[in-house]
């Protein structure tokens, strides 16, 4: 065979049929009578022999032309695949397929991550409502559209400086800096995630002690706060004073009063203080759960809080008095399935309720203020000088009190349904005692210490 070159194919003038130049082993070129030249492959897989035209034609004037040495070079590439069995096109189309793949995922954004996580990575007890709210706010619209690989620790501090700057919202940043962490660590162990970050976690260059106000303390969101023997009556006199001035206020001025927390809600916070329970497992509690005969609230472990991954049914031993504020909500919502059924009786209240009936009597300590009769500062214990106080703090209030009265600290933990770990296996295997005894002790103590604290007449 005649070796072809160059200047063979540059002369080759179109004639009034087509016809081919053998250029190489299985390379031909194709002389059409309009002048076009274009180069065909033939080559031969399992022993059928195919042919297929190649993508640009000859010439050397521009990109979209394919010169004699490229030609050669492509015809070498089929030629090596087609003695594998593989058909270059089918191996040039899923190069194509794979890198349009490749190039969805580099492409992919922030709110393509996020929304993988919000399904997969993360279960919160209101199915993440909260954490979807505060994202929509503040995140997504300052990095949703950006390209997971492109987010810079600069876009996240920004976000974050913002939310503090236009609305003093320290608290906020903390929380949405915690979640964005979370995110970010989830995605790293993950595909294709993990690849989009491999220049590094953005959110570890983060430090968020130097965006909040310097004078904002409690960065990791420990509270501290419990409440004096003094701030328990003063509470106490508060939702009896509140109550009878708008109960025997004439009609017309009930609309300016501030309204008084539901009876409800006021029983859920003596029951939260002389249980040591979160307000959510109170707040999720029916009534079958309560046996009035043995003075036992069974708290079941779906409704429990997990800690680190475990969560355990936990038998509450109630006291005398907090007998006694579950006997007065049952005067009130005994009829329902639910200790605390919402308006349509379908299903328990909103397990943030209570903390936000609080929240909106405290407004002097709120980012965000509301107005309102039912958002003032009716709640407000020692004239603010301690801070605000939640439900929660009535937790810590009681495990507080039960140090006070010497109880062990392990019974304490055990009164809260907090799982210990001694580090043990061993004796977490075999040392399966429950402390029954020493729990009812110690809530039977707190009950007492409670009716000196509220009920007795030195008190009042």
């Amino acid at each position: 065979m005649a070796t072809v070159t160059a200047k063979t194919i540059e002369n080759a003038k179109p004639k009034a049929k087509q016809y081919k130049l053998q250029a190489d082993a299985g390379l031909i070129l194709w002389v059409y009578p309009t002048g076009l030249k274009r180069w065909a492959s033939r080559f031969t897989i399992n022993g059928e022999q195919r042919q297929a035209t190649l993508p640009r034609p000859y010439g050397i004037t521009g990109d979209g032309d394919m010169s004699l040495a490229e030609a050669r070079l492509e015809n070498e590439r089929i030629q090596k695949l087609a003695k594998s069995g593989i058909d270059f096109r089918e191996a040039d189309l899923t190069q194509k397929q794979e890198a349009a793949t490749q190039e969805a995922i580099n492409n992919k954004i922030f709110k393509n991550m996020f929304d993988e996580w919000i399904e997969n990575g993360v279960s919160r007890k209101d199915d993440n409502a909260e954490l979807k709210r505060t994202f929509e706010k503040d995140v997504l619209p300052a990095i949703g559209k950006k390209r997971v690989k492109d987010v810079t620790e600069t876009d996240l501090r920004n976000l974050l400086k913002k939310i503090i700057k236009e609305r003093n919202a320290n608290r906020m940043a903390v929380v949405i800096y915690k979640d964005i962490v979370q995110l970010f660590k989830w995605a790293e162990d993950r595909q294709p995630w993990r690849k989009l970050l491999a220049e590094g976690n953005p959110s570890k260059l983060i430090n968020i002690k130097y965006i909040i106000s310097p004078d904002y303390g409690n960065i990791y969101g420990e509270r501290l706060r419990y409440l004096s023997d003094d701030e328990l009556r003063e509470l106490r006199d508060k939702f009896a004073a509140i109550e009878n001035e708008y109960l025997n206020a004439p009609f017309k001025e009930k609309c300016v009063l501030p309204s008084p927390i539901s009876k409800e809600g006021e029983l859920a916070v003596w029951i939260c203080l002389s249980t040591l329970c979160r307000i959510g497992e109170l707040l999720m509690a029916e009534w079958k759960h309560v046996n009035f005969n043995t003075g036992e609230w069974l708290i079941p472990k779906q409704n429990v809080k997990s800690t680190r991954g475990q969560k355990q049914d936990h038998l509450v031993f109630l006291s005398p008095f907090a007998l006694k504020q579950f006997k007065a909500l049952y005067m009130l919502t005994g009829k329902s399935q639910w200790c605390f059924p919402n308006d349509n009786q379908t299903n328990h209240l909103y397990v943030k309720s209570v903390t936000k009936s609080i929240k909106d009597r405290q407004v002097m300590f709120s980012e965000r203020k509301s107005e309102g009769r039912k958002s003032n500062n009716s709640l407000v214990l020692s004239d603010g000088v301690n801070g605000k106080w939640t439900p929660h703090d009535m937790r810590r209030t009681g495990a507080t009190n039960m140090q006070k009265l010497k109880i062990e600290a392990h019974v304490i933990d055990r009164c809260q349904n907090h799982v210990t770990d001694s580090g043990n296996k061993i004796r977490k295997v075999y040392q399966l005692y429950d402390f029954a005894d020493e729990k009812k002790e110690a809530w039977e103590k707190w009950g007492a210490r409670l009716e000196e604290i509220l009920c007795s007449p030195d008190s009042r």
